[in-house]
């Protein structure tokens, strides 16, 4: 397992009629001598409304993308 993780806000927004997904980091994780994770917040993501009606706020934890530094946004389809 990686020992930094980058830690990512999603939005959806459609282009030529399809239903696209961006990410955007908004901080760091990075692993705990004792098996936790510590989380470095750049931003925080705005809660929103989801499908079921419920207001929800997350974000992921995904391994870091080459070149993806500090300030730099993973804008396109997929998170890998």
């Amino acid at each position: 397992m990686t020992e930094r993780m980058d830690i990512l806000a999603t939005r959806s927004y459609a282009k030529d009629g399809e239903t696209k997904t961006a990410f955007t980091r908004i901080g760091v994780a990075f692993a705990t001598k004792n098996g936790g994770w510590s989380l470095v917040f750049e931003a925080l993501p705005i809660a929103s409304l989801s499908d079921k009606g419920t207001i929800e706020t997350r974000a992921l934890m995904m391994p870091p993308r080459e070149g993806n530094g500090p300030g730099k946004s993973r804008d396109d389809e997929s998170p890998f």
